[in-house]
Protein backbone atom coordinates (compact mmCIF):
# COMPACT_ATOMS: atom_id res chain seq x y z
CA UNK A 1 0.00 0.00 0.00
CA UNK A 2 1.03 3.58 -0.40
CA UNK A 3 3.00 2.82 -3.56
CA UNK A 4 3.23 5.60 -6.07
CA UNK A 5 3.24 4.93 -9.77
CA UNK A 6 4.70 7.23 -12.32
CA UNK A 7 3.59 7.41 -15.89
CA UNK A 8 5.97 5.86 -18.36
CA UNK A 9 6.58 7.34 -21.74
CA UNK A 10 5.00 5.39 -24.57
CA UNK A 11 8.49 4.53 -25.80
CA UNK A 12 9.57 3.15 -22.40
CA UNK A 13 6.35 1.17 -21.97
CA UNK A 14 6.75 -0.33 -25.44
CA UNK A 15 10.38 -1.30 -24.68
CA UNK A 16 9.41 -3.00 -21.39
CA UNK A 17 6.51 -4.83 -23.01
CA UNK A 18 8.61 -5.99 -25.94
CA UNK A 19 11.27 -7.32 -23.55
CA UNK A 20 8.63 -9.28 -21.64
CA UNK A 21 6.99 -10.64 -24.79
CA UNK A 22 10.32 -11.71 -26.28
CA UNK A 23 10.64 -14.23 -23.45
CA UNK A 24 7.19 -15.74 -23.90
CA UNK A 25 6.75 -18.64 -26.27
CA UNK A 26 3.32 -18.95 -27.89
CA UNK A 27 2.00 -22.02 -29.70
CA UNK A 28 -0.65 -22.35 -32.40
CA UNK A 29 -3.27 -25.09 -32.06
CA UNK A 30 -1.63 -27.06 -34.87
CA UNK A 31 1.73 -26.94 -33.04
CA UNK A 32 0.05 -28.19 -29.86
CA UNK A 33 -1.47 -31.05 -31.85
CA UNK A 34 1.98 -31.99 -33.16
CA UNK A 35 3.67 -31.68 -29.76
CA UNK A 36 1.04 -33.76 -27.95
CA UNK A 37 0.55 -36.13 -30.89
CA UNK A 38 -3.20 -35.50 -30.97
CA UNK A 39 -5.52 -34.43 -33.76
CA UNK A 40 -5.90 -30.77 -34.69
CA UNK A 41 -9.61 -31.07 -33.87
CA UNK A 42 -8.84 -32.24 -30.32
CA UNK A 43 -6.29 -29.45 -29.83
CA UNK A 44 -8.84 -26.85 -30.97
CA UNK A 45 -11.51 -28.39 -28.73
CA UNK A 46 -9.25 -28.40 -25.64
CA UNK A 47 -8.46 -24.73 -26.25
CA UNK A 48 -12.09 -23.76 -26.98
CA UNK A 49 -13.34 -25.52 -23.83
CA UNK A 50 -10.69 -23.80 -21.70
CA UNK A 51 -8.91 -27.04 -20.80
CA UNK A 52 -5.78 -25.43 -22.20
CA UNK A 53 -5.77 -21.70 -21.35
CA UNK A 54 -5.23 -19.40 -24.30
CA UNK A 55 -4.58 -15.79 -25.22
CA UNK A 56 -6.57 -14.13 -27.96
CA UNK A 57 -5.16 -11.46 -30.26
CA UNK A 58 -8.10 -10.36 -32.39
CA UNK A 59 -9.17 -13.56 -34.16
CA UNK A 60 -5.86 -15.29 -33.47
CA UNK A 61 -5.62 -17.70 -30.54
CA UNK A 62 -2.30 -18.74 -29.01
CA UNK A 63 -1.26 -20.82 -26.00
CA UNK A 64 1.61 -19.78 -23.77
CA UNK A 65 4.29 -22.42 -23.26
CA UNK A 66 3.81 -22.42 -19.48
CA UNK A 67 0.06 -22.99 -19.87
CA UNK A 68 0.68 -25.98 -22.13
CA UNK A 69 3.22 -27.36 -19.66
CA UNK A 70 0.75 -26.94 -16.79
CA UNK A 71 -1.92 -28.75 -18.81
CA UNK A 72 0.42 -31.69 -19.41
CA UNK A 73 1.52 -31.87 -15.76
CA UNK A 74 -2.08 -31.65 -14.51
CA UNK A 75 -3.11 -34.50 -16.81
CA UNK A 76 -0.33 -36.97 -16.05
CA UNK A 77 -1.61 -40.41 -15.15
CA UNK A 78 -0.41 -42.19 -12.02
CA UNK A 79 1.83 -44.36 -14.17
CA UNK A 80 3.44 -41.26 -15.73
CA UNK A 81 3.95 -39.65 -12.32
CA UNK A 82 5.86 -42.66 -11.04
CA UNK A 83 8.18 -42.64 -14.04
CA UNK A 84 9.50 -39.24 -12.94
CA UNK A 85 8.66 -37.39 -16.13
CA UNK A 86 10.06 -33.87 -16.07
CA UNK A 87 8.47 -31.19 -18.22
CA UNK A 88 10.74 -28.33 -19.16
Amino acid sequence: MGETFRCLSQETAFFILSEVLMNIIFYKAIEIAQLLKISKALAYRLIAQGEIPSVKFGRTVRVRQEDLQAFVVNNLTCKDKHRGIVVQ
